[in-house]
């Protein structure tokens, strides 16, 4: 094989670990493409010194721009990822048709590496972005922020391990229609200082009347349940009264059931009056609820 360029350019030895990956890092070359040349795609061999270290494909490289060689796995480093979630609630607002929960999402990262070298070694981890979150400043920052990910330093001690703290946050809301809210998520908002006295009241007076609203929709619904009953022993009074005759003990027996089908009418006649009412009252104390909320909504956003 005949070379067609031979050049010395400056490089250097990193080692990456990203998420996800086994626990060993990838040994990476690191230089700059300053021979003067396009690289074309094609395999490499890389020697540390004068020993071989092993093999790697060299992408297609334009002048100038950076290029990084995996060639091999660092098995004296062991790299890990550990993370817990939790969701962190800062708010409470009243929208037209539902309660805004205001939240904030946080992600706790721990990445650990332990090194057998003799030396203080560098581990450059890679984390994924994740779109709209953001890095708190309170921990360790990356060095380096791509299109794909951000890049972490780890310096790790001869013989030793490092680790490192990450805390992704990101914003988040929840909706809670106000029929399904109760007065104890209420309570709990305002002890947390989401709500205030005022709109707390305001809200428990809605949620009350909407309450007194369903006790009589079921109040109701009870009624019909009976008055269904009455249909029913009204029907089967009117059968037996179709073949009973009127002279003699089948006459006595056929006025008792006339007499208990008129106890039934009137019954059924009680519960349809009973029914009309508490409809509305129940159609008045959901009017009551909606009205208060609209209000209440209205003045919370001026």
């Amino acid at each position: 094989m005949v070379p067609l360029l031979g050049t010395k350019i400056e490089g250097k030895k990193e080692r990456f670990w990203r998420l996800g990956a086994p626990p060993s890092p990838d040994l990476v070359i690191t230089f700059k493409n300053e021979t003067g040349a396009v690289l074309e795609e094609g395999a490499a061999v890389v020697y540390d010194g004068a020993i071989y270290a092993g093999e790697a494909m060299v992408p297609y490289s334009a002048r100038g721009v950076e290029v990084r060689l995996a060639f091999a796995k660092d098995l004296g480093v062991r790299c890990k990822h550990g993370s817990s979630t939790r969701t962190v609630t800062s708010g409470v607002r009243l929208n037209a048709d539902a309660a805004i929960e205001e939240q904030r999402g946080e992600e706790h990262r721990e990445i650990t590496a332990e090194s057998d070298h003799d030396e203080e070694i560098e581990v450059v981890v890679e984390i994924p972005k994740i779109a709209n979150r953001q890095i708190d400043p309170e921990h360790t920052q990356p060095f380096e922020d791509t299109m794909s990910y951000r890049r972490y330093r780890l310096k790790v001690p001869p013989k030793g391990r490092a680790s490192a703290t990450i805390v992704e946050r990101w914003h988040q809301s929840q909706r809670y229609q106000y029929g399904s809210l109760s007065r104890n998520y209420l309570e709990a908002c305002l002890q947390a200082q989401f709500l205030d006295r005022a709109t707390f009241d305001r809200l428990a007076e809605v949620l009350e009347a909407w309450e007194r609203s369903r006790e009589h929709e079921t109040r109701r619904l009870q009624a019909a349940s009976e008055q269904e009953a009455a249909y029913k022993k009204q029907q089967r009074l009117s059968e037996q009264l179709n073949v009973l005759k009127d002279g003699g003990k089948e006459g006595e027996l056929r006025l008792r059931y006339v007499r208990e089908l008129e106890e039934e009418q009137d019954k059924v006649n009680r519960l349809e009056a009973e029914m009309r009412r508490l409809w509305e009252a129940s159609q008045a104390a959901k009017r009551e609820g909606d009205d208060r909320l609209v209000a209440l909504v209205k003045s919370s956003q001026t």
